[in-house]
């Protein structure tokens, strides 16, 4: 039995960036990284279906970077997640040029 979610994109990842901010501060830095990961390339599929839009993702992403730098401080992340950061805050830059979006950044093939 096949089963369809409703739920629009948008609002799951929101979903899905409020239980990542939730836990930070009370999970080891590698479960923040694992989930960010995942996150992204959730994004990057969605916009990539038309489910998601880049301004929507960037946004989301924004709001994600924000909550993350505000104290208290919780574990140290590493540089690979920053530059993957530093990549989904350039969604919507990314929509309005027409290269392609970079998959070159270090956390896509570092074993997340």
């Amino acid at each position: 039995m096949t089963q369809v979610d409703t739920l629009p994109v948008s609002v799951a990842i929101e979903q899905a960036v409020s239980a990542i901010i939730e836990q930070y501060r009370s999970v080891p830095a590698i479960a923040t990284e694992r989930a960010l990961a995942m996150l992204a390339l959730w994004a990057a599929d969605a916009i990539a279906a038309g489910r998601l839009t880049p301004k929507a993702a960037d946004a989301t992403f924004v709001r994600l970077y924000v909550e993350l730098d505000n104290p208290p401080a919780g574990p140290e992340l590493s540089d690979d997640v920053d530059q993957l950061m530093i990549e989904a805050l350039a969604l919507d830059d990314w929509a309005l040029s027409s290269r392609p979006m970079s998959t070159s950044c270090a956390v896509w093939r570092s074993g997340f």
